[in-house]
């Protein structure tokens, strides 16, 4: 296969042997850019330049960073490396936003939709939801709005002209206020008439940091109506979620209902002072916001139906992902409430139900719900099934923390980036900053040594410096070098100049924030450049700081690398929804959360952040092959039926592409030729049917004949447009051994296809003059192929019937679902009725490759998949099988094949059975003698049934089972297994060409793991999750479908008595019952 593909402007061709990573080193990781002797990336392209990949990674981590800000500085616009899509936040006016993201080459930039909010008293920088808008934007957050603000909102777009958060003496004086507004209105006007030209590329951020009143709603609501006016591509908006620190109600919200809701309007946190609040509070309390939150942003989605709404969540926070899915749930199905005796209003989520052909769904101009009633029951708003997307920020950060895995399952679009001190701790050898390190050359060619950046100083000691300048009050606090970072929102200062509050910029005064201040790892940075060091006795003392004193004879002789953690799983393991503990370290997480695609989002420090995100992506995420099929991920598609379907050339085409399959299929052939030959002739099924091979077997005149000549006959059923031809040509011409094929294909134009490549392809003419291979291609059904001879509609060679080696590539994704065991056994059965008919001994060492495929399952938790079904139902199925009584809700009771990204398996995938093709095993030794006494196989059942129980941590959401298979293509005494599998225990590198299969699930079945676990019994902390899949025949009907169902329960009762456990609970829901939605037609 050879595809030419286009990357960074150059063209570059994907062969059967992909180049090795470090040939992709320089392309990738280091781009040409124009003007420059150095690459993109910053590595040397002078005499000096290093030759290995070792070297050149080592140059690249001691001076990524100056010649990325060096190649900016020449050029003026920004060459991205291997990370090509990250979005920037840094400027709070549009203008400049707009052109901050095309120079730096953004996918896209951020610009402020409102002022952000006063608050009478300080947020805490702790667990609190309201944390910053982007990592960067809760600077503003303690400076509130001068007396003058409505002359402020007065004025039109002030938030887009002016920023979120203008200085107190701009906003005090209405004659500069409006100067300055008038200024920006000159620049601005053009890009204002004209969004088509920049909308795309910027996301609005809403500046409210909570939902909690009825004024707070209000607000967000405006924002929201302002970014739907200006058309822009996605929307940030903060996380509906109670906060013990955060005003609860009352101020500025009169409402009598939102006073009664919070029960006369007590502020959250301050309950008597004595009482703390009970967990069913406040579990309520997050029930009603995301209620309320829900109808504004449902509002906002049927009035902008491709704007995509982001949702601020905190990654160190699972009950943040918690809330999101109480958040998605309440948009999708809506929300019901009860007044009690005592007055107080609550608020229930409506059960999850499936979409149908009765579903309707509620429009934006429908009353809001305001009694007990529950006008929304068993809807589903379908529109609003894709749009919520969470984009992560970290509250915190430590070098030692771990984060939640089960984020990986949610649908993220992006994350903040963490400052580069931060990533530095986790990255970097023993703690070592790249200025430290022995190898650093500040002069060496192409670095930044010329600009205003001095190199010798590195981010973790500018923040400390710029730290102890704003006297950090932690600084006396003598437990903070075990303390974990935390975003403190700083206090504005007022000594700006006249001009900064006219023409002021974040990377001025706005974004002063320093993460780090407290920061272990920065103090001992600075320490180690400023050539001291603490004493071993010294209280402050840290295991950085201890691994200091010999880290440098260490890394004297050796290179200088970014460690990656040790829990980071390879590229081939993660690979669709790998399988995780439930908290994984920072990097780790992040180099995941890459792998599913998420955006990360850069702040003004871009040079400093981008240089080791870039390393991540290449050293964790780059995969050529993978990206091949990009465009397939978190599509649905229904599973293929080559049996009752003729495939395209473009599906054929698609195949073709997966190199690493047929090279594995060949191998298979060439060590089983190999054992065939090493045997002797009698394994040869010619040489057993002597006579009628002498008369009846096809030989073909070679250039240089051979004193022992063994003929192989190889049936290859279903050769489609003659990959698997190409591959047994050459590894059966490798050992010498000359090919008889008989190529079955039930496709007239691949068959046709077949027979032109063999008369035109230059190879496989010249393989077949010198060692005599012959080609006969049969357009027959296999399985029929007996039949259709005896009543002369086909006309099969003279020599067929003779067959040593059975080839087949019908594996689907969970290995039998394309029906390859109702096909191989089948075509069995016909070739022994033709042996029969025409006098031909059995063959006893008759082999099938593949020899043998197990399918697999795992619980999956994937809100990407449960929304792309959520939106499939809406359409239905386009052609339902006969007995579906409803095309919609088919789709949950369906076998789907999708390029799983963003999602996570909740345990590890369990076998639940396996198919055998040993033809071999037979009445071989009755086929001597009399040989009407031969006798043919008994029929075998191919209904298969599998209970399965799956351990899981009670966290994370089960939203269907994902399916894999492995195949044992050929094994021997003296030929090690073969194999190609997606399961992730032996999963085979670099194959794309089965994407897994998901078993949906209805919305009503589908659990989460956190709410199960509540009712686990103590001592067990652990939720079951039992399994029952089953694989059903239905000859009179001539299908064949799978039926399953799932249920929860505790683990220590399913371990104590598992039968037990299955009795106690409730009858399952058994998906796709008899095949109703979704079946495969014989």
């Amino acid at each position: 296969m050879h595809r030419r593909i286009h990357k960074n402007g150059e063209v570059y061709t994907l062969t059967k042997h992909p180049p090795s990573r470090s040939s992709y080193l320089r392309l990738l990781l280091f781009p040409q850019s124009p003007g420059m002797s150095l690459d993109g990336g910053g590595i040397s392209n002078g005499p000096e330049a290093q030759a290995t990949a070792s070297a050149m990674e080592e140059d690249y981590c001691l001076h990524g960073r100056e010649r990325f800000q060096n190649q900016w500085a020449r050029a003026g616009v920004f060459s991205p490396a291997s990370l090509r899509v990250y979005g920037i936040t840094g400027e709070p006016v549009l203008m400049r936003s707009i052109k901050q993201a095309r120079m730096l080459s953004a996918t896209f930039g951020t610009c402020f939709l409102g002022r952000f909010p006063r608050f009478r008293s300080s947020p805490s920088s702790g667990d609190s939801d309201a944390a910053a808008v982007t990592q960067k934007d809760n600077a503003s957050n303690a400076a509130g709005p001068s007396r003058s603000g409505s002359s402020y909102d007065s004025l039109p777009f002030s938030s887009l002209l002016l920023g979120p958060c203008p200085p107190p003496n701009m906003t005090a004086d209405p004659h500069m206020l409006h100067q300055a507004w008038r200024r920006e209105v000159a620049g601005t006007w053009s890009a204002l008439h004209m969004p088509s030209e920049w909308c795309q590329t910027m996301n609005g951020v809403v500046t409210e940091l909570s939902w909690s009143t009825r004024a707070q709603r209000k607000r967000i609501a405006e924002q929201l109506e302002l970014a739907a006016f200006m058309c822009l591509r996605a929307v940030q908006v903060p996380l509906p979620f109670y906060a013990a620190d955060v005003a609860w109600s009352g101020g500025d919200d009169d409402d009598s209902r939102d006073q009664e809701d919070n029960e006369g309007g007590a502020t959250a946190g301050k309950r008597g002072g004595a009482q703390p609040m009970s967990d069913e509070e406040e579990n309520q309390r997050n029930i009603r916001v995301a209620c309320l939150a829900a109808d504004v942003v449902l509002s906002f989605i049927q009035q902008c139906t491709r704007v995509k709404v982001w949702v601020r969540c905190d990654a160190c926070n699972p009950a943040h992902r918690y809330q999101l899915q109480r958040l998605r749930q309440a948009v999708l199905y809506g929300y019901s409430t009860l007044k009690t005796d005592s007055r107080r209003v609550i608020y229930r989520i409506n059960t999850p139900c499936s979409v149908t052909s009765t579903t309707t769904s509620l429009m934006s101009d429908a009353s809001p719900p305001s009694s007990s009633s529950s006008p929304r029951s068993g809807v589903v708003h379908t529109e609003a099934a894709s749009s919520l997307m969470a984009l992560l920020y970290y509250s915190t950060w430590n070098p030692r923390m771990l984060l939640p895995s089960e984020w990986l399952g949610e649908e993220v679009v992006g994350f903040e980036c963490p400052t580069a001190p931060a990533l530095l701790a986790c990255l970097a050898p023993h703690g070592v900053a790249p200025h430290e390190h022995p190898n650093y050359r500040p002069d060496a060619p192409g670095t930044a040594s010329s600009t205003h950046h001095r190199p010798s100083a590195t981010l973790a000691e500018e923040d400390v410096v710029e730290a102890q300048e704003q006297a950090h009050p932690n600084h006396g606090n003598p437990d903070e070098d075990n303390a974990p970072l935390r975003r403190t929102p700083p206090a504005y200062h007022d000594g700006e100049s006249e001009g900064s509050r006219t023409g002021y910029s974040l990377f001025d005064w706005y974004d002063s924030v320093t993460e780090l201040e407290t920061s272990h790892e920065a103090d001992s940075a600075v320490a180690a450049a400023k050539g001291g060091s603490k004493g071993s006795g010294s209280a402050s003392d840290t295991s950085y700081e201890a691994a200091a004193d010999c880290r440098r004879s260490h890394l004297l002789r050796s290179r200088y690398t970014y460690v990656m953690p040790e829990d980071l799983q390879p590229l081939v393991a993660s690979r669709w929804a790998g399988t995780y503990p439930p908290f994984v370290s920072a990097i780790t997480f992040i180099v995941e959360l890459l792998r599913r695609r998420a955006m990360p989002v850069f702040d003004r420090t871009f040079f400093d952040q981008y240089p080791l995100l870039n390393y991540l992506h290449f050293k964790g995420v780059e995969e050529p092959t993978r990206d091949v099929f990009a465009s397939f991920e978190g599509q649905l598609q229904l599973p293929l039926q080559p049996l009752s379907h003729h495939l395209s050339s473009g599906v054929y085409e698609v195949f073709e592409r997966d190199a690493r399959k047929y090279r594995q299929y060949r191998e298979a052939v060439f060590h089983y030729v190999r054992d065939w030959y090493a045997a002797g002739a009698e394994q040869q099924h010619a040489h057993q049917n002597k006579m009628f091979f002498a008369k009846h077997g096809a030989m073909q005149r070679v250039p240089v004949p051979s004193p022992d000549e063994r003929t192989l006959h190889l049936v290859l059923l279903g050769c489609g447009r003659g990959p698997l031809i190409d591959e047994c040509l050459h590894a059966v011409s490798a050992l010498g051994v000359r090919l008889r094929i008989f190529a079955i294909e039930k496709n007239p134009p691949a068959a046709a296809f077949t027979r032109m490549r063999w008369a035109n392809d230059p190879e496989w003419m010249q393989l077949a003059y010198t060692f005599g291979h012959t080609l006969e291609v049969i357009v027959a059904d296999g399985r029929t192929i007996a039949t259709a001879a005896e009543d002369g509609s086909l006309t099969l060679p003279a020599d067929f019937g003779l067959c040593d080696l059975i080839v087949s590539e019908l594996l689907g994704s969970l290995g039998d679902n394309e029906l390859s065991p109702e096909c191989l056994e089948a075509f069995h059965a016909q070739l022994e009725d033709i042996q029969l008919s025409r006098g031909i001994a059995f063959n006893p060492h008759l082999m099938c490759i593949p020899q043998q495929y197990t399918a697999w399952v795992a619980p999956l938790m994937s809100a990407t998949f449960d929304a792309a079904v959520t939106e499939a139902a809406v359409k239905g199925l386009t052609v339902p099988p006969p007995g579906c009584h409803d095309r919609h809700a088919a789709l949950n009771h369906t076998l789907l094949v999708t390029n799983l990204s963003r999602a996570v398996t909740l345990a590890p995938p369990q076998p639940c059975w396996t198919f055998e093709h040993r033809f071999h095993g037979g009445s071989g030794n009755d086929y001597k003698g009399d040989r009407g006494a031969m006798k043919r196989r008994e029929p075998v059942s191919l209904e298969r049934a599998a209970s399965l129980v799956f351990q899981v941590p009670p966290c994370g959401r089960c939203c269907g089972l994902a399916g894999y298979f492995s195949a044992v293509l050929y094994e021997s005494a003296t030929a090690p297994a073969t194999i190609i599998a997606t399961a992730p225990v032996e999963r085979t590198e670099d194959m794309y060409s089965w994407f897994p299969c998901v078993f949906a699930l209805e919305p009503a079945q589908q659990a989460e793991l956190q709410d199960v676990g509540q009712a686990a019994a103590e001592e067990s902390r652990m939720v079951a999750i039992r399994v029952q899949l089953d694989r059903r025949t239905g000859l009179a009907e001539q299908r064949v479908w799978y039926e399953w169902s799932v249920t929860y329960g505790d683990a220590a009762v399913e371990r104590q008595s598992p039968r037990t456990g299955r009795d106690a609970s409730a009858a399952p829901l058994v998906h796709n019952k008899n095949g109703w939605a979704a079946s495969m037609l014989l």
